[in-house]
C-alpha cells in the first residue's frame, strides 16, 4: 500500500506582509496547498477553513475508488462554510481561495484542483506539471486572444477564474487521476512559487529536507513578493500510519478556521 512519505515544506508570508494567505497540509493520505485570493477579505479564513474541511473528510481511510467523490464533496462543504462565514461576519463578503489537493487512492493520484496553485510530478528525475493554471491569462491564450510573450508580466496574469467560493459561479474544480509509483515526488506550490523549466529541476534535485526552502528562497530572489508555499512528498511503498499530517500557513492558526469544523476545533 503506498503512501506519502513528507521530505519537506514551508509556507512563509510575503516581505512585509502581517498575515500569510496561503495554507496548507501534508500527511500520509492527503497534501493540499492553498491560496486567499488576492484583493478579496479574509483570504487567511477562506485558505485555512477549505484546508481543514479537506483533512476533516479525507486525512482517515476511505473505500477504494471513492476518493474523487470525497475530494467533490468535502469541496462542497467547504464552500458552504464559507457561506455561512459571511453571513456571520459581512466583513468576509467574497472571501475566496485557490485550492490544489493530492489523495492517494490506492496506486492512483487524485487531484483536485481551482485557481493557480500548482501540483508537479516528478518521475525517473523528469518534473510534469499536472494541473493548468485557472487565470484570465490562461485563458486568454488558450483562445489564441492573447500571444506568449503578451503573457509575461500581464497584470491579469493573477487573476483566477476558478475558486472555492461561496459565491455560485466560482467554478467546477479540476479532477484528474494519474497512476503513481513508489519512487515518485510530488512538488505542491502556491503562486508565490513560480519558477519552472532548468531552475525548477535545478532544485528538486537538491537535498530532499531543504527543497521547499530552497524553492522559497529561490523565489525571493527572483522578486516574488507574494505569500510562498511549498510541499515535496515522495510516494513509499509502506502503508500509511495513523499519524497526523503537518499544517502550514493559514492553516495552523485556528483563529482563521469557522464553520462546523471551526467550531469543532474550539470545543
Amino acid at each position: 500500500m503506498l503512501s506519502f512519505e513528507v521530505l519537506s515544506a514551508v509556507s512563509s508570508a510575503g516581505p512585509g506582509r502581517m498575515t500569510n494567505e496561503d495554507a496548507a497540509y501534508a500527511g500520509p493520505r492527503l497534501a493540499l496547498v492553498a491560496d486567499g485570493v488576492g484583493g478579496a477579505p479574509a483570504g487567511q479564513v477562506a485558505s485555512a477553513t477549505s484546508a481543514h474541511v479537506l483533512c476533516a473528510d479525507l486525512s482517515s481511510p476511505v473505500p477504494p475508488g471513492e476518493a474523487a467523490a470525497r475530494l467533490r464533496a468535502s469541496l462542497l462543504r467547504a464552500r458552504a462554510s464559507l457561506a455561512v462565514g459571511q453571513r456571520d461576519d459581512p466583513a468576509r463578503q467574497g472571501m475566496a481561495c485557490t485550492l490544489s489537493a493530492v489523495r492517494l487512492d490506492g496506486s492512483r493520484l487524485v487531484i483536485l484542483h481551482l485557481g493557480d496553485t500548482r501540483v508537479h510530478l516528478v518521475r525517473d528525475g523528469v518534473a510534469r506539471r499536472l494541473t493548468q493554471d485557472h487565470t484570465w491569462v490562461t485563458e486568454m491564450l488558450a483562445r489564441g486572444v492573447l500571444r506568449p510573450e503578451q503573457a509575461i508580466g500581464h497584470p491579469y496574469r493573477h487573476v483566477v477564474t476558478r475558486s472555492v467560493a461561496a459565491e455560485t459561479g466560482s467554478g467546477e474544480p479540476d479532477v484528474l487521476v494519474v497512476d503513481a509509483r513508489p519512487g515518485d515526488h510530488l512538488l505542491l506550490t502556491s503562486d508565490g512559487v513560480d519558477l519552472g523549466g532548468d531552475p525548477l529541476e535545478r532544485v528538486l534535485r537538491g537535498r530532499p529536507a531543504q527543497v521547499a526552502r530552497t524553492l522559497v528562497r529561490e523565489a525571493r530572489a527572483r522578486g516574488s513578493r507574494d505569500d510562498a508555499t511549498a510541499v515535496w512528498l515522495e510516494v513509499v511503498d509502506v502503508a500509511p500510519t495513523g499519524g497526523a499530517g503537518r499544517l502550514l500557513g493559514a492553516a495552523s492558526d485556528p483563529r482563521h478556521v469557522i464553520g462546523e469544523v471551526g467550531a469543532a476545533m474550539t470545543g
